[in-house]
């Protein structure tokens, strides 16, 4: 079962791997970023206090079998694709397709009929494009699939153990951090914007 549970992850390693290659990659200017991200991941592991063999295979599931196999395909290959044809086009057409995957594996669990899967589909689209587009930002911010990796499964693992608040709380904080190192990098144009807004029309 667990050899079962891992080849999607393998597969995904192999059919995307010049895209993981070129998404994933830690350089110079986003190291800094990387490993802090490393650290408070396993912080979490250590937060939800559960150092049992069962608390590994549940956290490293929660990393490699979902949330990178996850950033890969929607993050790191098909949002990068659709870009070509429109970044808003990509941003919502990705945020959808996550949401809707969202509602397949509930429904298959629960054994759902038809209208029930539709209507959960539907309703979790907007919920897909938020959380894709906070993930896209993690993306843009940090110039590698690690960090959205990271996120994403510190989020899923929080969740996991029913601590969806510290999963809010980890979302918000994120954003938050990388809105002000957004603006504290980009103050010279942000400035010149307001200054002189002329010169961007």
């Amino acid at each position: 079962m667990d050899l079962l549970l891992c080849l999607p992850a393998f597969l995904i390693l192999t059919v995307f791997y010049g895209t993981i290659k070129s998404t994933l990659c830690i350089e110079r200017e986003n190291r800094k970023i990387c490993l802090l991200a490393a650290l408070f991941l396993l912080l979490s592991f250590f937060i939800c206090q559960d150092v049992s063999l069962r608390g590994l295979y549940i956290f490293l599931y929660n990393v490699i079998i979902v949330s990178f196999a996850e950033e890969v395909v929607f993050r790191g290959y098909i949002y990068q694709r659709l870009r070509k044809a429109g970044v808003i086009f990509s941003f919502f057409l990705t945020g959808c397709m996550f949401g809707i995957v969202h509602a397949i594996v509930p429904a298959v669990l629960n054994g759902s009929n038809w209208r029930e899967t539709l209507l959960n589909m539907v309703g979790l689209l907007g919920w897909g494009i938020i959380f894709n587009g906070i993930f896209v930002y993690f993306l843009a911010s940090s110039h590698t699939l690690f960090v959205p990796v990271v996120i994403h499964a510190m989020g899923n693992y929080f969740a996991e153990y029913g601590r969806t608040a510290y999963a809010d709380m980890l979302y918000l904080f994120c954003l938050g951090c990388f809105i002000i190192k957004d603006i504290y990098v980009h103050r010279k144009q942000i400035v010149n914007y307001f200054t002189k807004p002329t010169e961007y029309l």
